[in-house]
């Protein structure tokens, strides 16, 4: 009995107590609320894709791959591209009755405990005592890194699950090698297929670590190696088959959705190595992120035990003159991973294929863990004694009937070191929410505030067609209008959505004569279906939103969307099928000699062990969790807060929002529905010592938020009080839908940051949102009708409320519902034309779409453009204002405004660079010291106003193997007269290089002169200027056809090549100019009807890729240019290969003439080669 219970104890007690470790680590999860993180506040990412896979499988969608209510209630396809099996279990367990926040907090738990496990299971094969492997899965378990995926990478889950599966799939390695037959893939297969469902860029990582530790196995196997080698790389296809379902799609579908910003800006590689911060410095692991602090980085406990178990192996190896293979497996592996975080991998991700993808190459801090948390277990005990192991374990003080009790008191210390390190500075926060209030309308806040897309921090997966990217969505815009369809072409007369389900919509549509194409609100990607009262019809994406267009005939009609596997998709997923029934046969159990019918393998023995004693009692400790987690009770909406350093959430605050001295308690308003010049009034419930605080109250558009623009719509201050009344009045300019209500409180020595109850700050603070109609109709006059109609634009107004800012507002309207989104194009450009300031944007920032535009209501339109420090005050520039199609830049209207700018920059203090007289000076020069032939050299002169200036003009001379010379003016379109004293003004000056200058070097000099033309002043700039020539060709080359046509007299086509390869013709142009052009013209090559001259393919470019236009040509140069036109699609026939020239700003052809000098009609030339489809 005695000799039962210690085995028991020996077997139970180490995995036991790191299922409690396990616990404790998860433990800060279990308060109230959700768990905080701290890398930008993206734990409710966690909600979102639990909430939107927890809808899906209730409505049948599995494998999911639609997030139906995300992108702003539009829908796309995240979950085709994203590993999600750990949301399946947190989904799995909401749908069977957990509530939201207890099925995430379970999740993370079970692979809390499931990871410490998994590593202790893997050190088992390997180490002689339990102490050892005891120790290494605590030291996975608390390893920082760990952690960091837990409380501070709040949308890590997948990643944190990861770090299950790779103790998990080195096990079943181990288990395989041990015994190598085809029942023993089932183990290394699954664990492989799970790492890939679970975070595919770990298991692209930790990919070439399991195959190197298979050829490990394989090269210290003495026999069976080829059946071992075969049986392993077969286990990993089998993982890959199992898993085809997700990643087949997953790979070969990405050129559906957008994902050119997964690999940009912060999430480009090279930003993130790690070189003297790899480890932190203190010895309680940091958790913030800021100036000089990162969490991802090595604990300082951490790099010091492993480093000390890297000197004792090595020394053991000394002593023992070998190496043992797990040893130096495990040496290996944390060298590999620590060089993959360093720059000297540099190389490596600049040229392998995909690694790129991986962005950080700090995430290889979860492989280096493992094999960390290996090495510090080796300070506990030896090795598992077998071929390679002669020499007797130390045996000192002995505890439980066998185990020694050294081993065990270095494990503990060294794990309870570990765990205070990485546990004792952690500090949680809670965002104080209840499951319930966890909806799809607190979703889409979610998402217009951070400005996400579904739960990526840009716009990653969006559809291809989703052109520009939306900022907003229908029930944000306006939230009491009912789903609207709107018509693409024809006329819609009634439209009503009796069905809305996440995969599946119903609609109920009166179409009137001539039938139409009806856009439905949902996004279009391959897959989605359509009938037409049961008659299928094919579903498009609109152009310039990406909306579900289905074509509907005349009449009342029910129409049903839903989404379907594509072939792609279906042959993924039977892969993945097949893979599952393999193994499945695999697992079966079968007859064996003296077995009697069935037997069970050891591998089943092995786990039964395990679901005796331990994971009947973890499956009961996690269930109980959710019913003894404390939970947060709403109570109303008159604290709901959000911010978006830390929690953008929208979120109660018990006990008040605490800004030091007083704290937020409550507020309520007076509506939160609103209509221009409506006053909205805020009442606000302060505690705590008001004396001397002010509270500043905004209303703004969410682009102030987003785009941090200056001023909002509306603002006043109020003095603090316990019960204070605020009055915003909606300004009637205000754009209509979704608002923003911004508090700060402000006391006598400046503003006071709102707190968090660990002490960390807050941003600015945001109340619940509230809306702003469109209610008023539009005024009778448009400046200008544009979009066929459909677009009017009433007013343009500017205004410049400080040197450095121009406001313009616009007001809009609709005349028929729009679907497709535009862009607006703001130029402010001088009588010289150059560009002051420019901005590229949908209306209202994105807030104000056109797609979401109401019909026949007044739509204020508002933006703020940043100006240059000194841009010179005159009355003479011009606001272009233009409407455009952001997918393909076609300009579909421009209209100009005459713009008086009447704010000057002062800066008395301004370095001179040169005195000049009549009361200027040059304060600074900033000029390109290269320029080519053919280009403008432009540069930047800032003048500073001394005394009463004179009208002055700039002899601007560049001397060099020639002279060019220009007078201009110091600032075009502002009279230096009218600048004041102390005025600082910037004036741009260009200077055309022809294209025949010589090259060579150039020095730039400057002559002051006033308006008798005196000189005023000279300044020779020190920094020369260099004319870089350009090669070019002077000799024809040989060719297939001679031509000899010309074009406007100034250019030849000599001839040309033509070659055809399947469906594209490689067409080479042969150019030569008969003097300098005088503009950048485009050519045309058009595949064309020989009867209508119309063309059916065809190519407009400049030449050479539009890097060598015709403006920097000269006299006698030849330009062969290379051109490709796709016949794809091209109807079969026998079609003329035309070429011809035009004025891209005029669209006006060059005058095109034979070899003999016959006119050429429609300015084009008929190549004789003609084109053939078969």
């Amino acid at each position: 009995m005695k000799t039962r219970s210690v085995a028991w104890g020996r077997q139970v007690l180490p995995p036991a107590t790191l299922f409690l470790l396990g616990l404790i680590v998860a433990l800060p999860l279990w308060g109230a609320g959700l768990l905080n993180t701290r890398g930008g506040g993206d734990s409710p990412f966690l909600l979102l894709r639990v909430h939107q896979l927890a809808a899906d499988l209730r409505a049948g969608h599995f494998p999911a791959r639609w997030m139906p209510d995300a992108a702003y209630g539009l829908g796309y396809p995240f979950f085709n591209y994203y590993a999600a099996l750990p949301y399946y279990l947190a989904a799995i367990l909401h749908v069977i009755g957990i509530d939201l926040l207890g099925a995430v907090k379970l999740a993370q738990t079970v692979f809390s405990v499931a990871a410490p496990l998994a590593a202790y299971g893997w050190a088992r094969r390997h180490f002689e005592g339990r102490a050892a492997a005891w120790l290494v899965g605590a030291a996975y378990a608390v390893a920082p890194f760990h952690l960091v995926n837990l409380y501070v990478r709040g949308d890590s889950l997948s990643e944190f699950a990861a770090f299950a599966f790779y103790p998990l799939l080195l096990w079943g390695l181990d288990y395989l090698a041990e015994k190598p037959r085809a029942r023993r893939m089932v183990f290394p297969a699954l664990a492989y297929g799970g790492l890939i469902l679970t975070h595919n860029i770990s298991a692209l990582i930790f990919s070439p670590f399991a195959f190197l530790y298979l050829l490990a196995q394989v090269g210290r196997t003495s026999k069976d190696r080829r059946r071992l080698l075969a049986l392993g790389v077969t286990a990993f296809g089998l993982g890959l088959a199992l898993a085809a379902g997700f990643w087949v799609p997953a790979l070969l579908e990405t050129d559906r959705v957008q994902l050119t910003a997964q690999t940009t800006g912060y999430f480009f590689y090279g930003e993130h190595f790690r070189g003297t911060d790899l480890i932190q410095r203190s010895l309680r692991f940091d958790y913030e992120i800021g100036e000089g602090r990162t969490p991802f980085a090595m604990g300082l406990v951490q790099a010091t035990l492993t480093a000390l178990g890297v000197v004792v192996l090595l020394a053991r190896w000394g002593c023992h003159r070998r190496v043992r293979w797990i040893e130096g497996v495990g040496l290996a592996g944390l060298a590999l991973s620590t060089w993959m975080i360093t720059p000297l991998s540099r190389p490596l991700w600049d040229y392998l294929p995909l690694l790129p993808m991986v962005q950080f190459p700090w995430r290889f801090l979860s492989i280096q863990s493992l094999f960390a948390a290996l090495t510090v277990g080796t300070l506990a005990t030896g090795h598992r004694k077998g071929a390679e192991d002669d020499e007797e374990p130390p045996r000192p003080l002995r505890l439980c009937g066998g185990t020694t009790a050294f081993p065990w008191l270095i494990a503990v210390a060294l794990a309870v070191s570990l765990a205070v390190a990485g546990l004792g500075d952690l500090r949680p926060d809670y965002v104080p929410i209840s499951a319930e209030e966890f909806t799809v309308e607190r979703l889409q806040l979610y998402e217009l505030f951070t400005g996400n897309v579904g739960s990526t921090i840009r716009y990653e997966y969006l559809p291809r067609e989703v052109v520009p990217r939306p900022w907003t969505g229908p029930s944000l815009f306006d939230p009491d209008r009912p789903p609207e369809a709107r018509p693409l072409e024809g006329t819609l007369l009634a439209a009503r959505e009796t069905v809305h389900e996440p995969v599946r919509r119903v609609w109920e549509v009166t179409v009137g004569e001539g039938g139409a194409q009806v856009a439905f609100p949902l996004y279009w990607w391959p897959g989605w279906r359509a009938t037409v009262d049961g008659e299928p019809v094919e579903v498009d994406p609109a152009p310039d939103s990406g909306w579900a267009t289905v074509p509907v005939p005349p009449g009342q009609h029910t129409v049903t969307l839903w989404l379907g596997r594509t072939p792609l998709r279906a042959g993924a997923e039977g892969v993945s099928l097949l893979a599952a029934l393999v193994l499945l046969l695999l697992i079966l159990p079968q007859r064996h000699r003296g077995h009697g019918v069935f037997s069970i393998s050891p591998l089943s023995k092995r786990f039964s062990v395990f679901s005796a004693s331990l994971w009947v009692s973890l499956l009961c400790v996690l269930c109980s969790l959710p019913l003894l987690a404390p939970r947060y009770e709403a109570r109303g909406e008159g604290d709901l807060t959000m911010d978006f350093e830390q929690m953008p959430l929208l979120h109660h605050n018990p006990g008040g929002l605490d800004f030091g001295p007083v704290r937020l308690m409550g507020y309520e308003y007076s509506a939160d529905r609103l209509s221009p010049s409506e006053p909205l009034r805020l009442a606000m419930e302060w505690a705590g010592e008001t004396a001397e605080l002010t509270a500043t109250v905004r209303l703004v558009s969410p682009a102030v938020h987003l785009r941090r623009l200056p001023d909002g719509w509306a603002e006043v201050q109020v003095p603090l009080e316990p019960r204070v009344e605020a009055v915003l009045p909606v300004p009637e300019w205000a754009a209509p839908g979704l608002a923003l209500v911004a508090v700060e409180v402000e006391g006598p020595e400046g503003r006071l940051p709102p707190r968090l109850p660990s002490g960390r700050t807050l941003g600015t603070i945001y109340l619940r949102p509230v809306w702003v109609r469109a209610a008023e109709p539009p005024p009778g006059e448009a400046l200008a009708t544009w979009a066929g109609g459909a677009v009017r634009l009433h007013r343009v107004h500017t205004a410049q409320p400080t040197p450095n800012l121009l406001e313009v507002r616009l007001e809009w309207s609709a005349t028929r519902p729009l679907v497709s989104n535009w862009g607006v194009n703001l130029r402010l450009v001088d009588p010289a034309d150059n560009e002051w300031a420019r901005l590229d944007a949908q209306p209202g920032y994105g807030f104000l779409p056109t797609g979401l535009w109401p019909v026949e209501r007044r739509l204020p339109d508002r933006y703020v453009l940043p100006l240059p420090d000194g841009t010179p005050p005159g009355s003479a520039y011009t606001l272009e204002v233009t409407l455009y199609r952001m997918a393909t830049w076609e300009k579909l209207g421009t209209i100009t405004r005459s713009v008086p700018l009447t704010q000057t920059t002062l800066r008395p203090d301004a370095p001179v660079r040169a005195a000049l007289g009549g009361g200027l000076a040059l304060s600074r020069m900033e000029v390109p010291d290269r320029v080519r032939q053919g280009e403008t050299l432009r540069w930047t002169a800032w003048w500073l106003v001394q005394d009463e200036p004179q009208a002055a003009q700039a002899e601007w001379r560049l001397e060099g193997p020639t002279v060019l010379s220009a007078t201009l003016p110091l600032a075009p379109g502002s009279d230096p007269a009218d600048w004041p004293v102390g005025a600082w003004i910037a004036g741009k000056a260009a200077l055309p290089i022809p294209p025949a200058a010589p090259p060579g070097s150039y020095t730039l000099t400057l002559t002051l002169r006033n308006a008798a033309g005196r000189s005023l002043g000279t300044y020779t700039h020190p920094q020369a200027v260099e004319v870089e020539g350009r090669e070019r060709v002077w000799e024809l080359p040989p060719m297939g056809r001679e031509v000899g046509a010309t074009f406007g007299g100034m250019i030849e086509l000599a001839g040309y090549d033509l070659e055809r390869e399947g469906t594209t013709l490689r067409l080479t142009l042969h150019w030569r100019a008969l003097t300098t052009p005088d503009r950048d013209y485009k050519f045309f090559v058009h595949v064309a009807d020989p009867a209508t001259a119309r063309p059916v393919a065809q190519v407009d470019a400049m030449p050479r890729g539009y890097t060598y236009p015709t403006g920097v040509w000269v006299a006698g140069e030849v330009v062969s240019d290379q051109v490709e036109v796709s016949l794809e699609g091209v109807p079969p026939g026998t079609y003329d290969l035309a070429v011809g020239w035009y004025d891209p700003e005029t669209g006006e052809r060059l005058e095109a003439r034979d070899a003999v000098g016959n006119l050429l009609p429609d300015g084009r030339v008929v190549l004789p080669d003609r084109v053939r489809v078969p």
